[in-house]
């Protein structure tokens, strides 16, 4: 039998504050290493932080087509790309 309900939610919660912690780093030193190399910080932005914002789709896809989950793969692939050309608006 898995672990308590308790338990599950205590681990979701310590990975919510992990990513929200290790995001907010990564996106500091991003910026901290553009003001080092006198790169503009949009350059950084359009580079970096989007290659770090892609990779955990990517290693999602690579992944589980490894394993043998091809649905998963196509489902990841698929996803991201809808997402990608639904137009945006930078208005909130």
């Amino acid at each position: 039998m898995g672990p308590a309900p308790a338990v599950d939610l205590v681990a979701v919660l310590a990975g919510v504050v992990a990513l929200w912690l290790g995001a907010s780093r990564f996106v500091a030193g991003a910026s901290d290493l553009a003001a080092r190399v006198g790169t503009p910080p949009l350059v950084v932005g359009l580079t970096i932080v989007a290659l770090g914002t892609s990779l955990p789709g990517f290693a999602v896809t690579v992944g589980s087509a490894f394993a043998g989950r091809t649905d998963v793969s196509v489902a990841s692939v698929v996803g991201s790309n809808v997402e990608l050309s639904r137009p945006h608006s930078s208005v909130s």
